[in-house]
């Protein structure tokens, strides 16, 4: 649960800072969907992999127990939240210039 709750947290700071800063990430809801499709496909695919290699793994104390294919759910909000993360902190960076 301490996985989601940190997620949650992050998206939600990073939320306010996008309309604080009057952060415009993408011009269409096209290039919204291009961008995020993309990024969720490669993330899964990396994702998954290094987990059946062995590469990394989770602590379940720390999820919510649900799992789709071999990633508990927070992975699936880690490669959302994260390039939303990153895109607003460049913009505001961009924007201060």
């Amino acid at each position: 649960m301490e996985y989601l709750a940190t997620l949650l947290i992050l998206f939600f700071v990073f939320l306010f800072l996008k309309y604080k800063f009057k952060i415009k990430i993408f011009n269409s809801h096209k290039q919204w969907f291009a961008a995020y499709a993309i990024m969720f496909a490669v993330g899964v695919a990396l994702d998954t992999y290094a987990i059946a290699r062995g590469w990394w793994s989770f602590g379940n104390q720390y999820l919510v127990g649900i799992t789709i294919g071999l990633m508990p759910i927070e992975e699936y909000f880690v490669i959302i939240v994260m390039p939303f993360c990153i895109m607003v902190l460049y913009k505001i960076i961009l924007k201060m210039k």
